[in-house]
């Protein structure tokens, strides 16, 4: 260990709340072996000095989940003040050691919708990549590691001892790993319980804040869900392998900046855009997966606001003409003063009294305004306005005053120009703003799709199939492999049972045969199951349960006065305290550390506890106190690490009901131990462990005598198998052949039926045929002869006779069964009728008189319209006439525009009390001629005038 931990920095954990800031390396959440590193560094910071940071006054954004949005920010007036602004990015950019300093005493919030949480950061760690034994960066880049390569300022959660998630912030330049741990808080705002302690330490300021990412379901029907959600993914994966967040981005900054009534940037906007055109693909693609289709089910990517945006803003940022007729208009204006500035440049730099002062004959910018360089022997005789000199001080810049008006045209045009432009920068933020609560439904709703994609890619990258799940606590593992291992290459699997007829499970074994990765594996992929993740296995059945407990490896600390038996007994203490059935805990070398008749006795009382709780529970141990204890327990069964005793190797494959010898001497000997050595070792070994030594091999050497005879049994058994198959294939071969020569005959018997059936049905055609001709004879003779009757009986038809018709009198028009008034009749003899509320155009052939009928006619439930209107206004404006007035000018108004053909209307009534608009507004909902109305929109006058439709 390093000397740096020396007895003034053994301090117990309160220190982290002392009065004054203190500084000790050592200590940590970190789910590697701490034996060899002086790099590593804790830092804990007092109430004292929470507002004297360096830097105070900034805070950052650091993203942990989809749905969230977490920063660390400091007080800027002590303790009770005001929150700051963002840490940049740059801010994290820096030597871990740094940033680990400079992030004590800012404040960690986390931001939901209508809630916040805020605490102040007190106690950090540094973790240092490559030259730190204890970061998870140590051995280099792997899949698992690559957060910590950057960008700087990314949140890192991982999961340790299969209990914690820890929350750090990614430092070091982009491509160099390094990180900061932050190891505890303190409330200031936003917890229920806002107690000192409530966030002390790595675990508690995690859940505190809610960071608990991919937290296993206890719910059998919530982890067949997030199951159901995987392998729909998987399936839509693999039909359409495109599918994804293509061209999403995080645009939760834009849409609270928005809400906050800011304007938004044009590649903030166009961001906006895009990831709602991405929302809605998704969204499309993931419609036939109903599991996907749920996350989206209450979502609705606002597309109008993409249009608004796309119209007005190009893909590479810039805002386009079209995006008002005005921008357009001044960008024109600007574009042709900017030509005739130019043209008089062009003339006054090639004059010949002019180019003999210049310096040079080229025009230059200096401050936004067009100027010419001028020697500076002739600054006097050039009028106009000095800018700028050169360095040198031989050349001036001066705006002449020829071209003064036209640089102030310039500039306005220009000012115009960009005040247009923030002008729909700002139109369009309020477009962001009026949709906000969607855009944060459907980034939720992406962000969840997301992490479901993910975990259905992680699958397939693993090859890894679907857990069976079940709630009655049994687990069965085939081939199940360590996700870690997996990813490293080939790795021998395990086959695995827990539960039903016992519930605990005593592993035993040679040191390096795999015991712990045994124990890895079962809380992992149980874990792994329960967040709706594939596992790596050939099969699996696996329980879904409330809580994972585990003791695994060796956390002995100096600085925490813990040896390896208090460090184990401490989290055995913890489990023993709250696990009951529905649990799972996990021993790694249960009671290891102590006297051995002592831990052995201990190790089994606490799986007799575990027993009678009901805990699922599974223990590696090296003592034969155990392996008797569960050979003579019922609910307990022995497991054993195979070991090949001709190489003196573990082979890694786990063996249910027998228990393990531990080869310490073969490994050892293996290893180089001196023979000598060993032979005295061997000396002191009792009798009792010599005969259950003898015994354990003994029985691994049947056991493997009676899988050589099982897998000679299961060949023999396969080639028998085989030759049944044979024969059977040949049998059914023949029948086949049988069956289709039937199949052949019975064909060819059926095509002779059918041409027999066929000759007999033309015989029968032909019979019928002779028999009908005379009657066809006989009948053309009898239409023949009524033909000419007819003729003679006909009378000429007498012509039609045409009856004027005068203007106004009533008339029917052919195909229209109403009568209507003849309106008027032009020179090409078109008639305009008015029939009812329809006024028609017809030739004048097709009228004729109506009828008197000399009966009152009945009552039509139709609207009537009479008069004509050759030109009717489109609107009609009665501001500051009487309601009675105003519904009689109205009532006419009406008639006329339905005479006309008028179909759409504006009523401006004004909007004053009021009065005058609900008169109006309730004549026209009972008027017979009015199909509907409506206040006018914004830009029509609004509620000052209603639009109504006959």
């Amino acid at each position: 260990m390093s000397a740096a931990r020396s007895s003034s920095n053994r301090r117990s954990r309160s220190s982290a709340w002392d009065s004054r800031p203190t500084f000790r390396p050592g200590g940590g959440c970190s789910s590697t072996r701490r034996t060899i590193w002086t790099s590593r560094h804790t830092w804990r910071s007092s109430r004292v000095s929470r507002s004297s940071s360096p830097c105070s006054r900034s805070t950052t954004s650091v993203t942990v989940c989809e749905t969230r949005s977490i920063h660390a920010k400091a007080a800027s007036r002590g303790a009770d003040g005001p929150l700051g602004k963002r840490l940049p990015r740059g801010f994290y950019a820096r030597p871990t050691l740094h940033v680990a300093r400079d992030l004590l005493g800012k404040v960690l919030t986390l931001e939901t919708s209508g809630s916040t949480k805020a605490a102040r950061i007190i106690e950090v760690e540094a973790y240092l990549g490559a030259r730190d034994p204890a970061s998870h960066a140590y051995r280099g880049l792997t899949p698992r590691t690559a957060p910590m390569f950057g960008p700087p300022g990314r949140s890192y959660v991982y999961f340790v001892y299969g209990m914690y998630h820890c929350l750090n912030v990614v430092t070091e330049r982009d491509g160099v790993a390094g990180a900061v741990l932050l190891r505890g808080a303190e409330p200031i705002e936003g917890f229920d319980q806002p107690a000192p302690r409530l966030l002390a330490g790595p675990g508690k300021l995690a859940r505190g804040f809610g960071l608990e990412a991919l937290f296993p379901a206890t719910d059998l029907r919530e982890a067949e869900r997030l199951q159901d959600e995987t392998a729909a993914a998987r399936n839509l994966l693999r039909a359409s392998p495109s599918s994804g967040l293509r061209g999403a981005r995080d645009i939760r900054d834009a849409v609270r900046r928005a809400r906050l009534g800011g304007a938004l940037d044009p590649a903030q906007l166009v961001a906006v855009a895009d990831t709602i055109r991405a929302a809605e693909r998704l969204f499309a693609d993931v419609h036939a997966y109903p599991p996907l289709a749920a996350r989206a089910r209450f979502t609705r990517p606002p597309a109008d606001v993409a249009v608004e945006i796309e119209n007005a803003i190009g893909t590479t940022g810039e805002v386009l003409d079209r995006a008002s007729g005005r921008l357009g208009s001044l960008r024109a204006n600007l574009r042709a003063a900017q030509a005739r500035l130019q043209q008089r440049l062009d003339g006054l730099v090639h004059s010949p009294d002019l180019l003999r002062l210049l310096q040079d004959p080229i025009v230059t910018q200096r401050g936004g305004r067009y100027v010419v360089p001028v020697k500076a022997e002739y600054r006097a005789a050039v009028k106009g306005i000095v800018h700028d000199q050169s360095a040198s001080g031989q050349t001036v810049f001066i705006e002449p005053l020829e071209i003064l008006e036209a640089n102030n045209a310039l500039r306005e045009a220009e000012l115009a120009e960009r005040l247009e432009v923030e002008r729909i920068l700002d139109e369009l933020s309020r477009r962001v703003e009026k949709s906000s609560e969607d855009l944060d439904a459907m980034t939720a709703a992406l962000a969840a799709l997301d992490l479901i994609l993910a975990k259905a890619l992680y699958a397939d990258s693993l090859q890894a199939i679907r857990p069976e799940l079940n709630a009655e606590g049994v687990l069965d593992l085939i081939d199940a492999r360590h996700p870690l291992l997996v990813e490293q290459g080939k790795v021998v699997g395990i086959d695995v049972q827990l539960g039903g007829d016992f519930r605990v499970l005593v592993v035993t074994g040679p040191n390096t045969g795999g015991k712990t990765v045994t124990l890895k594996t079962i809380g992992l992929l149980t874990a792994m199951a329960a967040c709706g993740l594939a596992i790596p296995a050939d099969r699996g059945r696996l329980p879904v349960v409330r809580r994972i407990f585990a003791d695994i490896g060796d956390e002995q600390s100096i600085a925490q006065s813990l040896s390896t038996f208090s460090s184990h007994l401490r989290n055995v203490v913890a489990t023993l305290a709250e696990a009951e059935r529905g649990d799972l805990a996990l021993l790694d070398e249960v009671g290891a550390g102590t006297d051995p008749d002592e831990g052995a006795a201990l190790a089994m009382a606490v799986l007799e506890t575990l027993l009678e709780r009901g805990v699922l529970a599974a223990a590696t141990t090296h003592y034969p106190e155990l392996k008797a204890f569960a050979l003579n327990t019922p609910g307990v069964r022995n497991a054993s690490m195979e070991f090949d005793a001709n190489t003196l190797r573990p082979t890694f494959r786990l063996r249910l009901g027998l228990p393990g010898a531990s080869n310490a001497f073969a490994i050892a000997e293996r290893l180089g131990l001196d023979k000598k050595v060993l032979g005295r070792a061997d000396t002191h070994l009792g009798e009792l462990h010599r005969s259950l030594e003898r015994t354990l091999l003994e029985a691994e050497r049947q056991r493997t005598e009676l899988t050589a005879a099982l897998e000679e049994a299961r060949v023999s058994a396969a080639d028998a198998a085989q030759a049944t198959s044979g024969a059977q294939h040949e049998a059914d071969r023949v029948r086949d052949e049988a069956q289709r020569a039937l199949r052949r005959a019975r064909a060819e018997a059926d095509e002779l039926l059918l041409q027999a059936r066929r000759a007999l049905r033309q015989a029968e055609e032909a019979r019928d045929r002779a028999a009908k001709r005379n009657l066809v004879d006989e009948a053309r003779a009898a239409l023949a002869e009524a033909e000419s009757v007819r003729a003679a009986a006909s009378s000429p038809t007498p012509a039609p006779v045409t009856i004027p018709i005068a203007i106004g009198a009533p008339v029917l028009v052919d195909g229209f069964a109403e009568p209507g008034t003849l309106l008027a009749i032009d020179d090409r003899g078109t008639a305009d009728v008015a029939a009812g509320a329809v006024r028609l155009r017809v030739p004048a052939s097709q009228l004729r008189p109506a009828p008197d009928s000399g009966v009152k006619p009945l009552r039509s439930d139709r609207p009537v319209v009479s008069g004509s209107a050759s030109s009717v206004p489109l609107q009609l404006d009665i501001r500051g006439a009487r309601a009675e007035d105003a519904l009689a000018v109205l009532d006419r108004y009406l008639n006329d525009a339905a005479v006309a053909g008028v179909g759409r209307l504006r009523v401006i009534h004004g909007k004053g009390t009021g009065a005058l608009r609900t008169a109006i507004r309730a004549a026209l909902s009972g008027h017979p001629l009015v199909r509907s109305h409506e206040p006018a929109g914004p830009s029509e006058g609004g509620d000052g005038a209603t639009i109504v439709t006959l």
